[in-house]
């Protein structure tokens, strides 16, 4: 029994070191100078809700807010950041997302039921590309929910955001 259970627990340890090894981005992002985001796919009838295209520019836009309020790229999308260390060439990373998933939730569940009932969700499959070469540096998904009472589903744009410039500052 005790064999089986070391054996397990190597294997374990093996396929977990891979599965970090795989995670990280073929070139750090501090090799890139500037940060350019797109506006995120919906592609139709793949998500269980239609997500309102209303909301992709306010997702770009807080998406640029986050990374410009990490102070590590000189550029981000237009906004030259003072803050940032200065830099010969620029070398451009491009973010790229798609919605893989999208729910609404209900505002009465979350209120009625609760322990997560009703929540709101935003899942999004997103690309670090280099501009120069068009190679896909790392791909990651990405996701903002709304759980709580009172929050509008839209709330679910800014932890998806803050998520995406979490990756953005662990990769640095």
């Amino acid at each position: 029994m005790k064999r089986y259970f070391l054996l397990l627990l190597a294997a374990f340890v093996v396929l977990s070191a891979m599965g970090s090894a795989e995670e990280k981005p073929k070139v750090p992002f501090h090799n890139f100078t500037a940060l350019e985001v797109e506006n995120f796919e919906v592609p139709k009838y793949e998500t269980k809700d239609p997500m309102p295209e209303s909301w992709l520019p306010l997702i770009r836009e807080d998406v640029v807010q986050r990374a410009i309020e990490l102070h590590l790229f000189s550029r981000v999308a237009d906004f030259k950041d003072p803050a940032a260390p200065a830099t010969g060439q620029e070398r451009v990373l491009v973010l790229r997302g798609k919605v893989t998933e999208f729910t609404h939730g209900s505002q009465a569940a979350r209120v009625i039921v609760g322990f997560g009932a009703g929540k709101g969700k935003i899942v999004v499959l997103c690309a670090f590309v280099d501009k120069q070469t068009g190679q896909v540096i790392w791909q990651r998904k990405a996701d903002g929910r709304v759980i709580g009472v009172g929050q509008a589903t839209e709330g679910a744009v800014k932890g998806l955001s803050k998520e995406i410039a979490k990756h953005i500052r662990e990769n640095w």
